[in-house]
């Protein structure tokens, strides 16, 4: 999973502080980028930390309510999930309050059983 962090940590709150501190020993990549699933900038570039998707990871972003909650500068951003080999299956524009699965054929017709195909799209 993946967070995105402003540039400058000084405009975290102290929880966003506070989550940061428990989410470094779980980091195990980070780059400064302008793109990360569901969004492009031009300008300004934000840290997108990965995470192991531990137990406590999982723990420390439920605390936030939702993934809407998540929104800067007080705190990081847009959530995302990755499978194996770093393809994202979900993702979260946290400020848009929008959130997208990328869901292989199979994964999209179970899905579409549960909560009814006419509220699927796919391209």
């Amino acid at each position: 999973m993946s967070l995105v962090w402003p540039a400058r940590v000084s405009s975290l709150s102290e929880s966003g502080v506070a989550l940061r501190e428990v989410l470094r020993p779980f980091t195990v990549a980070r780059r400064v980028t302008r793109s990360w699933p569901g969004t492009e900038r031009s300008s300004r570039e934000v840290v997108l930390e990965y995470y192991r998707p531990d137990r406590e990871v999982r723990r420390a972003l439920a605390g936030a309510g939702s993934p809407w909650a998540l929104v800067g500068p007080d705190w990081p951003e847009d959530l995302a999930g990755y499978r194996a080999g770093r393809a994202c299956w979900f993702g979260c524009v946290s400020h848009e309050e929008f959130a997208f699965a990328l869901l292989s054929e199979e994964e999209r017709r179970a899905f579409g059983r549960v909560v009814g195909e006419g509220l699927l799209t796919s391209r």
